[in-house]
């Protein structure tokens, strides 16, 4: 990798110290862009599908659109390692139980550049962008527990089940960025440049969500496998997140509010831009 770094340096500067003029824009063109480091440990990158549409050899249109998610799935017990006794009998869980952690991200960033006159390969410019992002964490917590039934005001064990547990939180940005940068083209239509800027940005956390697909198994869990009362009788949203039960027995899921965050200041592309134009 460091031999390919050093050769694709020593080809740039070669490049940069010929005669030939490298053609840049003259307007109507398109354009596409990949970000690489080449001395950080992932030399190729990409934050998104950048692309950018030039009005006029001065003007140019930009946005920069992200789309993605991972999903990450853990082991938290094999076939047969948890034992429930149901009846007298023996019940072992019947399936390997996973945590899976998820994430989904969007995001995109319309802006506007004007750019400068520089030289015949240099085309520097100034511009303005604004963001919006919106995403979720998600978790996934398989279990393997008893379910339950109410008679004369008492849970009785009737049974086990599989069943998923998830907590989610979403969060939203809103931004606005001033940003300078340039293009250096070394050969026609293919140039690398760099960027930075000043923005200001608020991320808003969302309320965390529990959900769960068995009530039964949900409603043993919070409860302890108590008794409940004449009073409660089967209603289960006693249980849910700030629910009395819940504070009382501190089995349940504790109600956690999201917040908000604002931060402004400089910005900088860590990143060298590699692009080429198209028609």
């Amino acid at each position: 990798m460091k031999k390919a770094i050093v050769l694709f340096m020593a080809v740039f500067f070669c490049l940069a110290g010929t005669e030939v003029f490298a053609q840049k824009q003259m307007g109507d063109e398109m354009n596409l862009e990949l970000q690489f480091a080449p001395l950080g440990g992932t030399p190729m990158g990409i934050s998104g599908l950048r692309f950018r549409k030039f009005l006029s050899e001065t003007s140019a249109f930009r946005v920069n659109l992200f789309l993605g998610g991972t999903t990450e799935s853990n082991p938290t017990a094999d076939a047969g390692d948890i034992t429930l006794i149901v009846a007298g009998d023996d019940v072992l869980n019947g399936s390997r139980l996973n945590t899976i952690d998820r994430t989904f991200d969007f995001s995109i960033r319309p802006g506007y550049e004007i750019h400068f006159d520089g030289t015949d390969r240099l085309s520097p410019y100034v511009g303005v962008e604004v963001e919006f992002a919106t995403g979720s964490t998600t978790t996934e917590d398989e279990r393997f527990s008893y379910t339950g039934s109410i008679e004369n005001d008492q849970v009785n064990v009737n049974g086990t089940a599989d069943w998923v547990h998830t907590t989610k939180q979403s969060h939203t940005r809103l931004g606005f960025n001033l940003v300078a940068g340039f293009d250096f083209y070394f050969v026609d239509n293919l140039y690398l440049g760099g960027e930075l800027g000043f923005g200001w940005g608020r991320t808003t956390m969302g309320d965390v969500e529990y959900s769960w697909d068995n009530d039964n198994a949900y409603f043993m869990r919070v409860s302890g496998g108590s008794s409940i009362t004449a009073t409660q009788g089967d209603d289960t949203e006693y249980y849910l997140p700030g629910g009395g039960g819940n504070n009382l027995l501190g089995l349940g899921d504790d109600p956690e509010m999201g917040g908000s965050m604002s931060a402004f200041g400089p910005t900088v592309n860590g990143r060298i831009r590699l692009g080429y134009l198209f028609n």
